[in-house]
């Protein structure tokens, strides 16, 4: 019982962060939402910033995925699949990305703390961009600005405001098919041989 009171906690304080905001939201909204006395956000989080903290442990990937990943040693391959992989945990965690974008946009007083869970991941991608440069397999030029494209692309699809989806119609494209057209956009942006990867990972 006291671990599916934590999630609804968890699940309700997600949510409610996402919607309203840390600062807007009270312990007593997360609590109502979670249908849970209003003291255990205390006896099992120690107060509301640290339940925000516990939140974005519980949607970050542990290091097994890093180290599934890390084993790929084509390093085009190795960025095709981090790609993947932050595609498809924007997806389900679509509420602590947005999260982490307002508290980093509005500098709260925790910002500087929160860069620990995205940071790993970039991290290993800059690290892997270098590498694939290093054996000629991408071809640009600045690493920072090929880095900060590639964010670019992975980001701000997430905060793309409603009026500007309005100027497409509609289209039925697969999550899948989204991702695939990411990940060659990026390669391709990045100069590498998509064809041979394309090859390699069929």
């Amino acid at each position: 019982m006291s671990e599916d009171v934590k999630t609804r906690i968890l699940d309700a304080a997600k949510r409610l962060f996402a919607d309203k905001g840390f600062e807007a939201t009270s312990v007593r909204q997360i609590c109502e939402e979670a249908g849970a006395n209003v003291a255990l956000v205390s006896y099992h989080f120690g107060g509301k910033e640290k339940l925000l903290f516990a939140v974005l442990d519980s949607a970050f990937p542990g290091q097994e995925l890093y180290a599934e990943i890390e084993g790929i040693a084509d390093p085009v391959e190795r960025l095709r699949r981090y790609v993947e992989g932050f595609m498809l945990w924007s997806q389900q965690e679509s509420d602590v990305q947005k999260i982490l974008m307002q508290e980093i946009m509005l500098k709260s007083d925790r910002h500087h703390l929160l860069g620990q869970y995205p940071l790993p991941f970039w991290q290993r991608l800059r690290d892997t961009l270098a590498e694939g440069r290093e054996h000629g397999l991408f071809s640009f030029q600045s690493l920072k600005a090929a880095m900060l494209q590639m964010m670019g692309t992975l980001l701000y699809p997430k905060m793309v405001p409603q009026f500007v989806l309005d100027l497409f119609d509609p289209e039925e494209v697969t999550f899948e098919e989204q991702i695939r057209e990411t990940q060659q956009y990026i390669l391709r942006g990045l100069g590498a041989n998509t064809t041979e990867s394309e090859r390699g990972s069929g």
